[in-house]
């Protein structure tokens, strides 16, 4: 017999797996997912990344207007994930670390990028043209 308290988190994983469903439904978002990484959430003819950054983060903030120009002009689409007060996206984060580990010498950083398409990343870009050249390799 199930106790009350795994009989809520048991409901709680049914509604968020129904939950992603129909945020897939809707968008059309195909469930593809890279060896070692989150669900990629976006379509496979559109350019996506995702952005991991600290809410009063001095470096993220300072990489706002790149992100908004590469938006802007370049058409890329950035999926801006909080991780410093928001545990889910720390999870979205921390199931990357084998490529921090590689890439960032073991630090969590931010702000990062994660293209899930490719499944790589980048931390601390600093500026437009550096975040521009990493998308464009093997994009």
């Amino acid at each position: 017999m199930l106790s009350g308290e795994n009989v809520r988190w048991q409901s709680l994983e049914v509604l968020l797996y129904e939950t992603r469903a129909k945020y897939r439904e809707m968008y059309h978002t195909p469930r593809i997912v890279a060896s070692g990484s989150p669900e990629y959430h976006g379509r496979m003819d559109e350019k996506n990344v995702v952005m991991f950054y600290g809410e009063t983060c001095p470096y993220c903030q300072a990489i706002i207007p790149v992100v908004e120009r590469l938006e802007r002009e370049d058409g890329i689409t950035v999926e801006r994930l909080e991780v410093w007060h928001n545990p889910e996206n720390e999870k979205r984060m921390e199931a990357l670390r084998h490529l921090y580990d590689e890439v960032c010498e073991g630090n969590m950083v931010v702000p990062s990028f994660h293209d899930p398409r490719t499944n790589r990343l980048l931390c601390n870009p600093g500026s437009y043209e550096r975040l521009k050249e990493w998308l464009e390799e093997n994009g």
